[in-house]
């Protein structure tokens, strides 16, 4: 909630951001305001208006649901963006 992440994201794809993009930045937004510690996790799923979407967290083992009409997985995030600890 203190780098409204959500606001952040929509705004970086409407300045032309890939949903990759967005949700990275989102990630880099976190790591740069706040003391992080091993334990801590934050994932963001981007989603554009024509249904293209990526998803990015903190660490490894964030897992984003994805189903369409042939098939339902658990996919792991597209992009992890570690601290630099």
């Amino acid at each position: 909630m203190g780098v409204c992440g959500t606001f952040l994201a929509v705004e970086e794809m409407r300045r032309g951001a890939s949903p990759a993009e967005a949700a990275a930045r989102v990630i880099r937004r976190v790591i740069e305001s706040y003391r992080l510690q091993e334990n801590h996790q934050v994932g963001v799923i981007a989603l554009a208006p024509d249904g293209r979407w990526s998803s990015a967290a903190l660490r490894a083992g964030f897992k984003v649901a994805h189903r369409t009409a042939d098939r339902a997985e658990l996919l792991d995030a597209g992009q992890v963006l570690p601290t630099a600890d």
